[in-house]
Protein backbone atom coordinates (compact mmCIF):
# COMPACT_ATOMS: atom_id res chain seq x y z
CA UNK A 1 0.00 0.00 0.00
CA UNK A 2 1.35 3.58 -1.18
CA UNK A 3 0.55 6.56 -0.35
CA UNK A 4 -0.54 7.86 -3.79
CA UNK A 5 -2.81 4.62 -3.88
CA UNK A 6 -4.66 6.20 -0.56
CA UNK A 7 -4.62 9.95 -2.45
CA UNK A 8 -6.27 8.89 -5.67
CA UNK A 9 -8.72 6.55 -3.05
CA UNK A 10 -9.29 9.67 -1.18
CA UNK A 11 -9.71 11.49 -4.35
CA UNK A 12 -12.38 8.56 -6.08
CA UNK A 13 -14.36 8.79 -2.71
CA UNK A 14 -14.58 12.68 -2.39
CA UNK A 15 -15.50 13.42 -5.91
CA UNK A 16 -17.53 10.07 -6.32
CA UNK A 17 -16.45 8.90 -9.79
CA UNK A 18 -13.28 8.00 -11.23
CA UNK A 19 -14.06 10.50 -13.83
CA UNK A 20 -14.35 13.54 -11.62
CA UNK A 21 -11.66 12.66 -9.92
CA UNK A 22 -9.17 11.58 -12.76
CA UNK A 23 -10.35 15.65 -13.63
CA UNK A 24 -9.26 17.06 -10.12
CA UNK A 25 -6.03 15.65 -9.64
CA UNK A 26 -4.60 15.89 -13.47
CA UNK A 27 -4.56 12.25 -14.39
CA UNK A 28 -6.14 9.77 -17.55
CA UNK A 29 -9.02 7.48 -15.79
CA UNK A 30 -7.35 4.99 -16.88
CA UNK A 31 -4.29 5.63 -14.64
CA UNK A 32 -6.71 6.22 -11.66
CA UNK A 33 -8.77 3.02 -12.37
CA UNK A 34 -5.46 1.24 -12.12
CA UNK A 35 -4.16 2.99 -9.12
CA UNK A 36 -7.21 2.03 -7.46
CA UNK A 37 -6.82 -1.61 -8.74
CA UNK A 38 -3.34 -1.97 -7.53
CA UNK A 39 -4.50 -0.63 -3.78
CA UNK A 40 -6.99 -3.34 -3.84
CA UNK A 41 -4.77 -6.01 -4.24
CA UNK A 42 -2.63 -4.79 -2.25
CA UNK A 43 -5.39 -5.01 0.54
CA UNK A 44 -6.84 -8.06 -0.55
CA UNK A 45 -10.22 -6.51 -0.81
CA UNK A 46 -12.38 -4.92 -2.88
CA UNK A 47 -13.25 -1.30 -2.49
CA UNK A 48 -15.18 -0.49 -5.12
CA UNK A 49 -17.91 -2.48 -6.71
CA UNK A 50 -18.15 -2.18 -10.90
CA UNK A 51 -21.10 -1.71 -12.64
CA UNK A 52 -22.29 -0.31 -16.23
CA UNK A 53 -23.16 3.34 -13.95
CA UNK A 54 -19.49 3.18 -12.22
CA UNK A 55 -17.95 2.45 -9.03
CA UNK A 56 -20.01 2.10 -5.95
CA UNK A 57 -17.79 2.13 -2.82
CA UNK A 58 -18.20 -1.09 -0.66
CA UNK A 59 -18.39 -1.60 3.01
CA UNK A 60 -14.15 -1.85 2.84
CA UNK A 61 -13.38 1.70 1.41
CA UNK A 62 -16.22 3.39 4.03
CA UNK A 63 -14.03 1.91 6.83
CA UNK A 64 -11.06 2.70 4.85
CA UNK A 65 -11.39 6.37 4.15
CA UNK A 66 -11.19 6.98 8.05
CA UNK A 67 -7.54 5.60 7.70
CA UNK A 68 -6.51 6.53 4.87
CA UNK A 69 -7.16 10.46 5.70
CA UNK A 70 -5.19 10.16 8.76
CA UNK A 71 -2.36 8.59 6.91
CA UNK A 72 -2.26 10.94 4.35
CA UNK A 73 -2.63 13.92 7.07
CA UNK A 74 0.36 12.38 9.67
CA UNK A 75 2.03 12.26 5.75
CA UNK A 76 1.39 15.67 5.44
CA UNK A 77 2.62 16.75 9.15
CA UNK A 78 5.67 14.77 8.82
CA UNK A 79 7.03 16.89 5.77
CA UNK A 80 5.91 20.00 7.61
CA UNK A 81 7.88 19.34 10.89
CA UNK A 82 10.61 18.48 9.10
CA UNK A 83 10.69 21.46 6.99
CA UNK A 84 10.15 23.46 10.75
CA UNK A 85 12.69 22.09 12.48
CA UNK A 86 14.89 22.57 9.33
CA UNK A 87 13.52 26.39 9.56
CA UNK A 88 13.52 27.45 13.02
CA UNK A 89 11.14 30.43 12.01
CA UNK A 90 8.45 29.22 10.56
CA UNK A 91 5.59 26.09 11.52
CA UNK A 92 1.88 26.10 11.37
CA UNK A 93 -0.57 25.58 13.94
CA UNK A 94 -4.09 24.83 14.09
CA UNK A 95 -6.42 25.55 16.91
CA UNK A 96 -9.53 24.98 18.05
CA UNK A 97 -10.86 26.70 20.67
CA UNK A 98 -14.36 26.28 22.49
CA UNK A 99 -16.79 29.18 23.87
CA UNK A 100 -15.00 28.88 27.05
CA UNK A 101 -11.19 29.98 25.09
CA UNK A 102 -12.76 32.38 23.04
CA UNK A 103 -11.45 35.55 24.95
CA UNK A 104 -8.37 36.93 26.43
CA UNK A 105 -6.22 33.94 26.85
CA UNK A 106 -5.93 32.25 23.74
CA UNK A 107 -5.31 34.97 22.00
CA UNK A 108 -2.16 35.54 24.36
CA UNK A 109 -0.89 32.28 23.71
CA UNK A 110 -1.43 32.86 19.79
CA UNK A 111 0.20 35.99 20.79
CA UNK A 112 3.27 34.40 22.33
CA UNK A 113 3.85 31.97 19.75
CA UNK A 114 3.66 34.39 17.09
CA UNK A 115 6.47 36.48 19.18
CA UNK A 116 8.82 32.95 19.51
CA UNK A 117 8.04 31.73 15.43
CA UNK A 118 8.17 34.87 13.25
CA UNK A 119 6.81 32.99 10.59
CA UNK A 120 4.40 31.00 11.98
CA UNK A 121 1.04 30.12 10.16
CA UNK A 122 -1.77 30.22 12.69
CA UNK A 123 -5.22 28.90 11.87
CA UNK A 124 -8.33 29.07 14.15
CA UNK A 125 -11.28 27.32 14.20
CA UNK A 126 -13.61 28.75 16.87
CA UNK A 127 -17.63 26.85 18.15
CA UNK A 128 -18.76 25.11 20.87
CA UNK A 129 -16.81 22.07 22.60
CA UNK A 130 -18.24 19.11 20.48
CA UNK A 131 -17.92 20.86 17.04
CA UNK A 132 -13.86 21.61 17.44
CA UNK A 133 -13.34 17.91 19.00
CA UNK A 134 -15.34 17.12 15.89
CA UNK A 135 -12.79 18.71 13.97
CA UNK A 136 -10.16 17.28 15.75
CA UNK A 137 -10.64 13.74 14.80
CA UNK A 138 -11.67 14.83 11.47
CA UNK A 139 -7.60 16.27 11.25
CA UNK A 140 -8.53 20.00 10.65
CA UNK A 141 -7.47 21.15 13.90
CA UNK A 142 -4.38 19.32 15.63
CA UNK A 143 -5.45 20.48 19.20
CA UNK A 144 -8.39 21.84 20.95
CA UNK A 145 -9.06 23.33 24.33
CA UNK A 146 -12.75 22.28 25.17
CA UNK A 147 -14.74 21.67 28.23
CA UNK A 148 -17.18 19.11 26.51
CA UNK A 149 -19.23 16.34 28.95
CA UNK A 150 -17.97 13.48 30.39
CA UNK A 151 -18.28 10.90 27.78
CA UNK A 152 -15.57 13.24 26.10
CA UNK A 153 -12.60 12.06 27.71
CA UNK A 154 -12.75 9.10 27.46
CA UNK A 155 -12.18 8.88 23.80
CA UNK A 156 -10.32 6.08 22.12
CA UNK A 157 -8.77 8.39 19.60
CA UNK A 158 -8.46 11.48 22.03
CA UNK A 159 -5.64 12.47 24.73
CA UNK A 160 -7.45 14.93 27.35
CA UNK A 161 -5.16 17.05 29.66
CA UNK A 162 -6.48 19.32 31.97
CA UNK A 163 -5.58 23.06 32.14
CA UNK A 164 -7.09 25.05 34.58
CA UNK A 165 -11.10 25.34 35.77
CA UNK A 166 -13.98 27.86 34.06
CA UNK A 167 -16.64 29.06 36.35
CA UNK A 168 -20.05 30.39 34.99
CA UNK A 169 -21.63 33.12 36.50
CA UNK A 170 -24.78 35.63 35.57
CA UNK A 171 -23.82 38.28 32.91
CA UNK A 172 -25.90 41.62 32.43
CA UNK A 173 -25.42 44.56 30.90
CA UNK A 174 -23.58 47.71 33.09
CA UNK A 175 -27.03 49.38 32.56
CA UNK A 176 -29.21 46.24 33.64
CA UNK A 177 -31.83 47.67 36.74
CA UNK A 178 -29.94 44.42 38.49
CA UNK A 179 -26.81 45.45 38.22
CA UNK A 180 -27.58 48.01 40.70
CA UNK A 181 -28.89 45.27 43.84
CA UNK A 182 -26.20 44.46 46.05
CA UNK A 183 -28.01 41.60 46.54
CA UNK A 184 -29.45 39.78 43.32
CA UNK A 185 -32.11 36.73 44.37
CA UNK A 186 -33.22 34.24 42.05
CA UNK A 187 -36.89 35.23 42.44
CA UNK A 188 -34.94 38.58 40.43
CA UNK A 189 -33.54 36.26 38.08
CA UNK A 190 -36.85 34.50 37.31
CA UNK A 191 -38.62 37.24 36.38
CA UNK A 192 -35.94 38.70 34.02
CA UNK A 193 -35.10 38.02 30.11
CA UNK A 194 -32.16 35.39 29.67
CA UNK A 195 -30.29 34.14 26.39
CA UNK A 196 -28.33 31.25 26.31
CA UNK A 197 -26.82 28.59 23.66
CA UNK A 198 -29.19 25.47 22.33
CA UNK A 199 -26.05 23.78 22.27
CA UNK A 200 -25.23 24.39 26.07
CA UNK A 201 -26.96 21.96 27.18
CA UNK A 202 -25.05 21.56 30.59
CA UNK A 203 -25.14 24.70 31.06
CA UNK A 204 -28.75 25.34 31.12
CA UNK A 205 -29.76 21.94 32.76
CA UNK A 206 -27.56 23.37 35.45
CA UNK A 207 -29.54 26.89 35.72
CA UNK A 208 -32.55 24.98 35.57
CA UNK A 209 -31.71 22.78 39.05
CA UNK A 210 -30.82 25.90 40.41
CA UNK A 211 -34.03 27.60 39.69
CA UNK A 212 -35.75 23.96 40.81
CA UNK A 213 -34.16 23.45 43.87
CA UNK A 214 -35.37 26.65 45.50
CA UNK A 215 -38.74 25.63 44.21
CA UNK A 216 -38.54 28.31 41.69
CA UNK A 217 -40.31 27.55 37.68
CA UNK A 218 -36.74 28.05 35.65
CA UNK A 219 -37.09 31.43 33.66
CA UNK A 220 -39.57 31.49 30.85
CA UNK A 221 -38.50 34.58 29.05
CA UNK A 222 -36.06 32.99 27.29
CA UNK A 223 -34.14 33.37 23.64
CA UNK A 224 -32.14 30.85 22.03
CA UNK A 225 -29.17 32.14 20.42
CA UNK A 226 -26.10 30.39 19.15
CA UNK A 227 -24.64 33.20 17.40
CA UNK A 228 -22.11 35.15 19.57
CA UNK A 229 -21.68 38.41 17.81
CA UNK A 230 -26.04 39.12 17.45
CA UNK A 231 -26.18 37.52 21.08
CA UNK A 232 -23.49 39.69 22.35
CA UNK A 233 -25.73 43.13 21.02
CA UNK A 234 -28.50 41.70 22.60
CA UNK A 235 -27.46 41.58 25.92
CA UNK A 236 -25.62 45.11 25.03
CA UNK A 237 -28.69 46.96 23.77
CA UNK A 238 -31.40 45.05 26.39
CA UNK A 239 -31.96 44.33 29.94
CA UNK A 240 -30.97 40.43 29.07
CA UNK A 241 -29.10 38.17 31.20
CA UNK A 242 -26.66 35.28 30.41
CA UNK A 243 -25.01 31.98 32.41
CA UNK A 244 -21.54 31.81 30.98
CA UNK A 245 -18.10 31.80 31.61
CA UNK A 246 -16.61 35.85 32.13
CA UNK A 247 -14.04 35.03 29.87
CA UNK A 248 -15.81 35.16 27.34
CA UNK A 249 -16.75 38.75 27.41
CA UNK A 250 -13.38 39.92 28.95
CA UNK A 251 -13.22 42.71 26.68
CA UNK A 252 -16.51 44.20 27.70
CA UNK A 253 -15.93 43.92 31.52
CA UNK A 254 -12.78 45.35 31.58
CA UNK A 255 -14.42 47.91 29.46
CA UNK A 256 -17.46 48.09 31.94
CA UNK A 257 -19.99 47.70 29.55
CA UNK A 258 -20.61 44.39 30.65
CA UNK A 259 -21.02 43.20 34.53
CA UNK A 260 -21.28 40.03 36.61
CA UNK A 261 -24.29 40.24 38.72
CA UNK A 262 -24.16 40.23 42.13
CA UNK A 263 -26.02 36.55 42.99
CA UNK A 264 -24.98 33.77 45.21
CA UNK A 265 -26.69 31.27 42.57
CA UNK A 266 -26.74 30.17 39.60
CA UNK A 267 -22.71 29.46 39.55
CA UNK A 268 -20.97 26.69 37.99
CA UNK A 269 -17.61 25.50 37.58
CA UNK A 270 -15.88 23.29 34.93
CA UNK A 271 -12.80 21.78 33.60
CA UNK A 272 -11.19 23.13 30.59
CA UNK A 273 -9.14 20.28 28.56
CA UNK A 274 -6.06 20.39 25.63
CA UNK A 275 -7.36 17.33 23.57
CA UNK A 276 -4.65 16.33 21.14
CA UNK A 277 -5.21 13.21 18.48
CA UNK A 278 -3.55 9.42 20.24
CA UNK A 279 -2.18 9.28 16.71
CA UNK A 280 -0.12 11.29 14.76
CA UNK A 281 2.65 14.16 14.74
CA UNK A 282 2.88 17.62 16.33
CA UNK A 283 4.66 20.19 14.61
CA UNK A 284 7.35 22.00 16.80
CA UNK A 285 4.86 25.08 16.40
CA UNK A 286 1.87 23.17 17.73
CA UNK A 287 4.11 21.90 20.94
CA UNK A 288 5.16 25.80 21.40
CA UNK A 289 0.89 26.83 21.60
CA UNK A 290 0.64 23.85 23.92
CA UNK A 291 3.54 24.85 26.16
CA UNK A 292 2.09 28.37 25.92
CA UNK A 293 -1.55 27.39 27.20
CA UNK A 294 -0.25 25.46 29.95
CA UNK A 295 2.05 28.40 31.13
CA UNK A 296 -0.64 30.45 31.07
CA UNK A 297 -3.19 27.93 32.96
CA UNK A 298 -0.43 28.04 35.40
CA UNK A 299 0.48 31.20 36.12
CA UNK A 300 -2.22 33.54 36.97
CA UNK A 301 0.36 36.32 36.22
CA UNK A 302 -0.32 36.08 32.49
CA UNK A 303 -3.13 38.73 32.87
CA UNK A 304 -6.32 36.26 33.36
CA UNK A 305 -6.38 35.22 37.12
CA UNK A 306 -9.65 37.13 37.12
CA UNK A 307 -11.08 34.24 35.45
CA UNK A 308 -9.12 31.43 36.47
CA UNK A 309 -9.35 29.20 39.27
CA UNK A 310 -5.81 27.24 40.11
CA UNK A 311 -4.69 25.24 37.27
CA UNK A 312 -6.07 21.73 37.88
CA UNK A 313 -2.70 20.22 35.81
CA UNK A 314 -0.21 21.89 38.61
CA UNK A 315 -2.76 19.50 41.19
Amino acid sequence: MQLRHLRHFVAVMDAGTVGAAARHIGLTQQALSTSIAQLEESLGVELFQRTQRGMAPTLYAHHLLKYARHLLEDSARAASTLRALRDASSGDVRLGICETMAGGLAATAIERVMHRIPNVTVTVNEGYSEHVLDQLINSQVDVAVASPAASWLGHEDLIAEPIFSVRECVIARAEHPLARKSVVTLQDLSETMWIQGRFLTESYEALCQCFVAAGLSPPKRLLWSDAFASGLALILRNDIVTFASPGLFESEIERGSLVELRAERPRRERIAYMFRRRRGLQSPATESMLDEMRGLAQDPRGGREKWLTPSYAAR
